[in-house]
């Protein structure tokens, strides 16, 4: 049998349609004598008196001020003719003079006056007195949300009885083509049954601060609450749509939910208060950043929070205490794996983590001796923790498993590191190995096999064969194009740890061990020795577009200078034909020089640690010749 509701500011019993729990006289106390706007915003201009108005509006009563903001003023008026009160919003004359302001007033007042819903706020009459553009809305007798939260805060289940009429109100004007664009608990109405009624929709284009940039509507300024609106409003304030509003009602819904705005990083609402966990997919899906992973339609929340509200709860977030007791589990599938102590915890997810990569081939190299090793010595030494965090409870045989993982994963460590010092030529194969087929993948080619081998005994300057077998989809510097081939190169070592080679004109460079002190042999390139001024960063050559650069912040690169020594002026930078060399992160970029329009233009590779772990193409920077330097530089050699 139902519990008898009972209002919890008074105690008295409570009818059954009042979802806010508040009995009506509570609500009038908690600031039930508002109307359509708050009054506590900034004033943008000075609101007549009543007396002003009266000789203004002879059809209506002017019976109080109710309140002002950037909107204009509001004031309870009595409609004697259809003996009703209804609010009157007066719009700030500034705004009158506006280029466009009749037409756009004219348009959007019955566009406005054409969204007949239950849960908006009605426009019943507009037009021009004397200077004043007025609205005459329908008056609703109750307060906004912002007054009910400051009364207290809302009940989980008061707040799943307003979130599904705030989206009816907003589908229905989505559907018209009305983006509201000022959700906020101010502008978000509740009559003394606690029905709501959305008020301002549309009003911020009306005052021509729309982000449209249609002939008839103002520039494309930034409108909004702040706290409230959606990134794209403040980022791209021209590409707003009706998704900005569900954003606002995301950020409204967790405010309901937890007393608190979605500041920075904040925590799901679950997490804040004791609620529904379920709550916390609705809320954080509908304050995705970007527009396209939000739910896409006010209707969509609707029925995620009506389907909550109808069946029975999820298992609330455990409270702190309950954590210390059960543990926090690994990570989804956790195999049952639950951890009480935090430094377990974060030492099994790390070496979860080193598995998953290590299987997904994201760490080619050390797949087997890092990755896995990684998994089960970390989870293994985890576990171990985890015993002794529980004083023995988990019984003798986790204390087996765990220091017999932990031996036997460090003693495979230890023979592989072993393995790779006693002989450093297995080291600069897997090196060449790693690098070489990065670098095929790179250009979008596969291969079924790639084996590196000595090729002849050097000592320290001992070449490699790279034999390949099965490689497709390759096309190589010279034009040629391999497609299920397979043959060999022989990468030679050309001195400071680095062994290069090619393969139809394509040249493969490698470096093993230190690159301190690169001395590279020097191959003359005189097309490229002088100053070039950073221009573009590009995804793709193909890109590039000398007139409209696609990057729009501040580049890394300001320029470089190349000398006729093979060196920069930077310290850190070596090149030789074809090739630069990055001393800091320890990579190899090629370079081209192509000519748009009568101008040179260098493409330099961007390679950093994420590509190369994440096997993505190298991005470039584009560069513009800006003439010759007057440092170590020299012309083009003569012809013979």
């Amino acid at each position: 049998m139902d519990a008898k509701r009972t209002c919890p500011r008074c105690q008295k019993p409570l009818p059954p349609d009042v979802p806010l729990g508040l009995c009506p006289e509570c609500l009038i106390k908690a600031g039930f004598n508002t109307g359509t706007e708050s009054g506590g915003g900034g004033t943008a201009f000075i609101a007549p008196t009543v007396e002003q108005l009266a000789a203004l509006f002879p059809q209506l009563e002017i019976v109080e001020f109710i309140g002002k903001g950037g909107m204009g003023a509001v004031y309870k008026a009595r409609q004697a003719a259809l003996d009703r009160f209804v609010a009157l919003k007066i719009l700030p004359p500034r705004v009158a003079g506006a280029p466009g302001f009749a037409e756009r007033f004219n348009r959007e007042a019955r566009a406005l006056a054409r969204l007949v819903h239950p849960n908006i706020v009605a426009v019943h009459d507009f037009g021009q007195a004397g200077e004043l553009h007025y609205l005459i809305m329908e008056f609703v007798d109750g307060t906004n949300l912002r007054e009910v939260e400051r009364a207290g805060r809302l009940a989980p289940e008061q707040a799943l009885a307003i979130v599904p009429q705030i989206c009816e109100a907003l589908q229905f004007a989505h559907n018209e083509g009305i983006v509201h664009r000022d959700i906020k608990p101010e502008n978000i109405l509740l009559d003394k049954k606690g029905r709501v009624k959305i008020t301002d929709f549309g009003i911020a284009k009306i005052l021509g601060v729309s982000a449209d940039k249609a002939s008839l509507t103002g520039a494309s300024d930034v409108i909004g609450t702040p706290h409230y609106m959606a990134p794209e409003q403040i980022e791209r304030p021209t590409l707003v749509d009706h998704r900005a509003d569900i954003f606002s009602l995301g950020v409204v819904f967790y405010e309901m939910l937890t007393g608190e705005l979605p500041l920075g990083k904040f925590a799901p609402p679950s997490q804040r208060v004791q609620i529904d966990v379920r709550l916390d997919e609705v809320v954080l899906h509908a304050l995705e950043k970007e527009p396209g992973r939000r739910y896409q339609q006010a209707n969509q929340v609707k029925a995620e929070v009506e389907t909550i509200a109808g069946s029975p709860a999820s298992r609330a977030a455990p409270s702190a205490a309950n954590k210390r007791e059960t543990g926090t589990p690994l990570f989804p599938p956790s195999f049952g794996l639950t951890f009480t102590s935090r430094m377990a915890l974060n030492m099994a997810r790390t070496g979860w983590v080193l598995g998953c990569l290590a299987a997904l081939g994201f760490i080619p190299d050390l797949k087997w001796m890092f990755g896995f090793a990684g998994f089960f010595g970390l989870i293994g030494l985890a576990v171990l923790i985890e015993v002794i965090h529980r004083r023995m409870r988990a019984g003798w045989l986790a204390i087996v498993v765990a220091v017999l993982a932990g031996l036997g994963v460090g003693g495979y460590t230890l023979v592989n590191w072993m393995r790779m010092n006693s002989n450093p030529r297995v080291a600069i194969a897997d090196a060449i190995q790693r690098e070489v087929g990065r670098d095929l993948k790179v250009a979008g080619a596969s291969y079924d096999d790639l084996q590196v081998t000595v090729s002849e005994d050097r000592g320290d300057g001992t070449p490699f064969g790279v034999n390949y077998s099965g490689l497709r989809n390759f096309k190589s510097a010279d034009g040629t194009i391999f497609n299920n081939s397979s043959g060999e190169f022989i990468m030679a070592y050309i001195g400071a740890g680095q062994w290069q080679g090619s393969l139809a004109g394509t040249q493969f460079t490698v470096q093993v061990g230190k690159v301190d002190n690169i001395d590279l042999p020097f191959v003359d390139d005189p097309d490229v020795i002088g100053q070039w001024k950073s221009v573009d960063f590009v995804a793709d050559k193909s890109e590039f577009n000398p007139n409209l650069p696609n990057w729009k912040g501040e580049l890394y690169w300001k320029g470089l200078t190349f000398l006729k020594n093979g060196k920069t002026p930077q310290p850190w930078l070596t090149w030789t034909k074809g090739v630069v060399i990055h001393h800091g992160d320890k990579t190899a970029s090629h370079y081209d020089i192509q000519e748009f329009e009568g101008q040179r233009y260098l493409f330099i590779e961007f390679k950093s640690g994420d590509v190369t772990i994440l096997g993505k193409k190298p991005m470039y920077y584009v560069m513009r010749w800006s003439g010759s330097t007057n440092v170590e530089t020299r012309p083009a050699p003569a012809a013979d």
